[in-house]
């Protein structure tokens, strides 16, 4: 049993091997990471200053996390328009050639072609990145379209029953250009409203408003069914009918181009903006981390020279301790 003075020496002990236990370690952090354990100390007590930084860093941490995300967004968008536009060029230039050919088989090659197209089409449309569909609008968990085989095969269903040409093409029309036509109503699956607005910054936001169902998407799934259905639409159909669904599927084609090259610009030009801001986040933040280092910062050699100190005064009473208790200093400290 300890006697008072034992139990009292053993308390004060105890207390100062606490505070030097604690010296070490702030110290120790202090010298590793070059700023002060005790921060609201270090600054007498004035942080207010330090607390808006914090926030602000905070919010600048979040822009980031925004503007990578929109980055990532719009690169899978960019990417999936350089898709189209090149299919586009491809299909174009084979059905330029149309008019020229009289043999069933050659002009059966282009409307393969044109399928394949279509499905390719379709495919960039339905692009998901990063677990969202970028084509849907809003509603990025729902996938716009149905696989391209499925939607093309819906067209020809619906549309079965023309007789001739312009029926074909009036049809064609109505199923992807009117409210109640196919396209809206059994096709689209996505949102009616844009991928909702970003903020980027406190005076930046960004609204992608590109979605499946843009009239340049509907003309170029348009034209390019048109073409790869162009020996189907009609029960007695000739060579002469052929070319012409292909011909007017070409300056379908043709007329969306411009369309598809602005569209490309916006999204680059969004791909700019999101650059910069990103550049102009980071480097507010850098300014903010140093302005707190300032203020929160301590000279490590002088930390390093606590810490040893400390170390050495802990040392000692561990040795006084166990000398005292004639116990090791790992029974001491249990």
């Amino acid at each position: 049993m300890r006697a008072i003075g034992d139990l009292a020496s053993f308390l004060l002990s105890r207390n100062q091997q606490a505070n030097l236990q604690h010296v070490v370690r702030s110290a120790s952090n202090a010298a590793s990471t070059g700023t002060a354990g005790n921060q609201a100390k270090h600054v007498g007590g004035a942080t207010f200053e330090l607390s808006l930084m914090d926030r602000k860093i905070t919010l600048l941490d979040q822009y980031a996390g925004t503007i990578k995300e929109t980055e990532i967004r719009v690169s899978g968008m960019q990417a999936s328009l350089e898709k189209i536009q090149t299919r586009m060029g491809d299909i174009v230039n084979s059905l330029a050639l149309a008019s020229q050919l009289d043999d069933p088989s050659e002009l059966t090659i282009l409307s393969n072609e044109a399928k394949s197209a279509f499905f390719d089409t379709v495919n960039a449309l339905n692009t998901k990145v990063a677990g969202h569909h970028i084509f849907s609008g809003a509603a990025v968990k729902t996938r716009p379209l149905p696989d391209g085989e499925t939607l093309l095969n819906t067209i020809k269903s619906d549309l079965a029953g023309a007789t001739t040409v312009n029926d074909a093409l009036a049809a064609l029309d109505t199923w992807f250009e009117t409210p109640t036509g196919g396209f809206d109503a059994v096709a689209y699956q996505g949102s009616r409203s844009a991928f909702v607005s970003v903020a980027l910054g406190e005076d930046t936001t960004a609204s992608i408003e590109l979605r499946s169902d843009d009239d340049a998407f509907r003309q170029v799934l348009k034209s390019l069914a048109l073409a790869a259905l162009s020996e189907e639409f009609l029960p007695t159909q000739t060579v002469s009918d052929t070319k012409e669904f292909m011909q007017r599927a070409l300056g379908g084609l043709a007329s969306v181009s411009d369309r598809f090259s602005e569209a490309r610009a916006s999204i680059g030009l969004l791909e700019a903006t999101l650059e910069t801001v990103g550049h102009e986040t980071s480097f507010e933040k850098s300014n903010l981390q140093q302005q707190k280092l300032k203020l929160i910062g301590v000279d490590q050699f002088e930390a390093i020279s606590e810490f040893e100190a400390a170390q050495q005064k802990l040392d000692i009473l561990y040795r006084i301790a166990a000398r005292q208790g004639r116990t090791s200093l790992a029974e001491y400290l249990r």
